[in-house]
């Protein structure tokens, strides 16, 4: 049984047993585990085969995801830079390969507690 209680439309659910549970996730949650992933659904065509970085990052083809191992991250010089690399690169192999507008979507990197400057159209 799946004891996680959960928060939707502000109010607390009870956890629901496994075979309750809404899946297509459910029977991949074990190889999920420990691992960053990034889905894109419908996926595109040469999504799969977009590059994407750090060293480590893959694409599933049975999750039809790419997928980032923990250790990966942990083991690096750089957690931080290794995270942000495979975001970064998971969202241009999205972006590019689902033919996104990627002006109208995208805006710069900000700094933490510092609001970015609103610009109004």
């Amino acid at each position: 049984m799946n004891t996680a209680h959960y928060k939707r439309g502000g109010r607390q659910r009870q956890p629901q047993p496994d075979n309750q549970r809404h899946a297509p996730f459910q029977a991949d949650e074990q190889r999920r585990r420990g691992q960053q992933h990034c889905a894109n659904h419908p996926t595109p065509e040469g999504f799969a085969d977009h590059p994407v970085k750090p060293e480590g990052a893959y694409f599933d083809n049975d999750l039809g995801e790419f997928l980032l191992p923990y250790k990966a991250i942990q083991s690096s010089d750089d957690p931080r830079g290794t995270l942000m690399a495979f975001l970064q690169t998971t969202y241009e192999a999205a972006a590019e390969t689902g033919d996104w507008d990627r002006g109208a979507l995208e805006c710069g990197l900000g700094q933490p507690r510092v609001p970015r400057p609103l610009h109004r159209g």
